[in-house]
């Protein structure tokens, strides 16, 4: 009950999630008739269940720290890893599909518009003994100089293990 929160270390805000960020599934279809290749999109089963439960841990986390300040209107930084838990899954899951998953689902909530993303930062990573599942960690900063960027970036590798473990306990 005691235990001290670590700090957001350079984000306004932060989350986890434990699973895989579902993707927009790309299907190349070759039509005999056709000169070229048609591309058919699908949704992802999974990708409505996982914005409700990333829009609850959203919801959970700016009234647990009592951020006012979203949605802004000013430029952002938007970090996102994703933990693998499977290499099959780590290497079909391309990072512009699970950016776009992400800022879909931001927009409206943290930031007003995608045009108000000036940096983002987006990694896969496999587990590792630090986090041994899927997890998606995602953190936010508002900018407001050019230093903002710099700082924020070199503590979010650490900031997503100690999330994981504090979203483990609430799960």
């Amino acid at each position: 009950m005691g235990k001290k929160k670590l700090p957001l270390q350079g984000y306004d805000f932060y989350t986890g999630v434990l699973n895989l960020i579902p993707t927009t599934t790309e299907a190349y279809i070759k039509c005999g008739k056709c000169p070229e290749t048609i591309v058919k999109r699908r949704k992802h089963e999974l990708r409505d269940l996982y914005k409700k439960m990333l829009l609850s841990s959203i919801s959970y986390r700016l009234t647990e720290i009592q951020q006012r300040q979203f949605p802004t209107e000013n430029e952002v930084l938007v970090f996102i890893v994703q933990y693998f838990i499977s290499k099959k899954d780590y290497d079909s899951t391309d990072l512009d599909n699970m950016a776009k998953t992400i800022l879909d689902i931001l927009k409206g909530q943290l930031y007003s518009d995608d045009r108000q993303v000036r940096v983002l930062l987006i990694l896969k990573k496999m587990i590792d003994k630090l986090i041994p599942q899927n997890y998606t960690f995602i953190a936010v900063k508002e900018l407001k100089d050019d230093k903002d960027s710099t700082l924020t970036q070199v503590a979010g590798i650490e900031r997503s293990i100690s999330e994981y473990h504090e979203t483990r306990k609430r799960a």
